[in-house]
């Protein structure tokens, strides 16, 4: 995946075609690479896996990948974004900020040092393929609240679900993961099999909906640069 600056616009409705995620991707980083204090900035894919895709089916029938995640993957298998904030010294995260900057620059040796510590604020990836982690989902587990009347969420707070986590958060902060409905899923109802929606798990244990598919879950990475705990 290419990271040469891009001029070209992009359309907020991802199409995960190749043309259209290297323009989005370089727009990522030509955009934080343009603010002031971001550092280590890293976004990177790996080779597509068309073929795979078919045998992931076969082993997870009836789950099927929806179509917009297998066009990701036939562009790239997986994606890394991460970048770090470089603070002063005494505004960085979890430090004591009591003492002023004279004393920390003493600290070093000298007054003339401008004393920064660089912390990581970004950190967002799509698994790749072979990592798609199962696991089931019982029903006290998820928060019904934001739940619409569609065939594939109907009385999923009820029955349970399989779920497939596409992401793991930093420092425990969480799982994303995509969410089949598990008893449309036993009654063999195909449209329900590959139309999950996007589900973050977090320290308590309970799943809260964020998207109602995997495109509207990529945009909100995206349009929150990977900020870490955006899901929250």
């Amino acid at each position: 995946m290419s990271s040469k600056p891009s001029g070209k616009k992009h359309n907020a409705g991802y199409d995960f075609q190749k043309d259209a995620l290297a323009v989005i991707t370089n727009d990522i980083v030509r955009y934080l690479t343009s603010l002031p204090d971001t550092s280590d900035i890293s976004l990177a894919g790996s080779p597509p896996v068309v073929d795979e895709i078919k045998r992931w089916h076969e082993m997870n029938a009836p789950f099927e990948l929806p179509e917009d995640l297998c066009n990701f993957y036939s562009v790239t298998n997986g994606l890394s974004l991460s970048w770090n904030c470089n603070y002063p010294l005494q505004f960085s995260i979890g430090l004591d900020n009591s003492r002023s900057k004279q004393e920390h620059q003493q600290d070093v040796g000298s007054q003339e040092t401008d004393v920064q510590k660089s912390e990581l604020v970004g950190s967002a990836f799509i698994y790749p393929l072979s990592r798609l982690e199962r696991m089931n989902v019982e029903p006290s587990q998820i928060d019904p609240s934001n739940l619409v009347n569609s065939k594939m969420e109907h009385q999923i707070d009820k029955f349970g679900a399989v779920a497939f986590v596409i992401e793991k958060m930093a420092s425990s902060y969480g799982q994303v993961a995509l969410m089949f409905n598990a008893k449309t899923i036993m009654q063999n109802e195909r449209e329900c099999a590959s139309s999950p929606s996007v589900w973050f798990q977090d320290e308590s244990r309970k799943w809260f909906k964020i998207a109602s598919n995997f495109t509207g879950y990529f945009r909100l990475m995206i349009v929150h640069l990977g900020i870490i705990g955006w899901q929250k």
